[in-house]
Formats: C-alpha cells, structure tokens, sequence
C-alpha cells in the first residue's frame, strides 16, 4: 500500500508540472524539484521521504489519508491530458492562438472572474468549431485524442 501511495504522489506531481510547464514555464508551481525527484528519485531519498511522510502523520491535517491519493492521481492525469490538449490546439489552431495563449490563461487563473470570462470566450470558440463544416475526409480532433 505504501509503495503504492508513493508512486501515485511522485504521479500527481510529475502531472502537475507537466500540466502547467508549458504556461508557467519549468518553475510551474515551484515542482520543478518534485518532478526531478519524481522521474529520478534515488531509493535512500524515498526511503527518507518515508520517513517524513509517517512523521507528518502525527500532525492532524498535515497529508491527506491514503484513501485519497488514488483519485488524485487520476485527476492529476486528467490536468495533465487537458492542460496538453490545450497546448496542441494553442500551437496548431489559429482560432485557438489568442485565448490559449499562456499569457491569457495566467491573467485567467489570477482571479475567479477573470477565470468565468476566459471559459466563456473558450466555449463560445468551441462551438464556433463545432459548427464548422468538415474539411476533407478525416477529423482533425482525433488527432489530438490519439496524441494524449
């Protein structure tokens, strides 16, 4: 279980980085250090974080209970899939260029109504997508699904 809880927070870290290094750069969130750890995590540091973890169990509040980090990691996928899928439409669709830039998503993640405003201008560009005729034979947005 313990092995098991470890390799899903090295994952939501890894994640969450990969997530958010493309807008914020390779500092994104300050896991630039828990993403190297992740990918290259020597057995004594493990083993030391281990240690910490079951040190910061005596403090209440201070990690979530084990129960909780399988979800997490999975949504930490899900960021991961979303924030890349993003990225191929920001670097390939021009329609996408502008709102997808990463400058405009940080000003929309500064405040919640920045935030509202950026989702509606997004989705208001999607189903402008959507409504767009097909050209030519294939569908470009499998593409993206394949890709991530």
């Amino acid at each position: 279980m313990l092995a098991t809880t470890q390799t899903n927070a090295l994952a939501i870290t890894l994640n969450l980085y990969e997530a958010g290094r493309w807008i914020y750069g390779d500092g994104a969130f300050g896991l630039r250090l828990a993403a190297w750890i992740a990918r290259k995590v020597p057995d004594a540091l493990l083993a030391n974080m281990t240690l910490v973890m079951f040190r910061l169990r005596q403090v209440p509040g201070a990690i979530l209970p084990s129960d909780n980090i399988p979800e997490l990691a999975k949504q930490a996928r899900e960021v991961c899939v979303s924030s890349k899928r993003h990225e191929w439409y920001w670097a390939q669709r021009s329609r996408f260029s502008k709102i997808l830039h990463p400058k405009q998503i940080k000003l929309a993640f500064a405040d919640e109504i920045a935030l509202k405003r950026w989702r509606r201008e997004l989705n208001a560009i999607i189903n402008q997508e959507a409504a767009k005729p097909p050209m030519g034979s294939h569908d470009d947005c499998q593409e993206v699904g394949k890709g991530h």
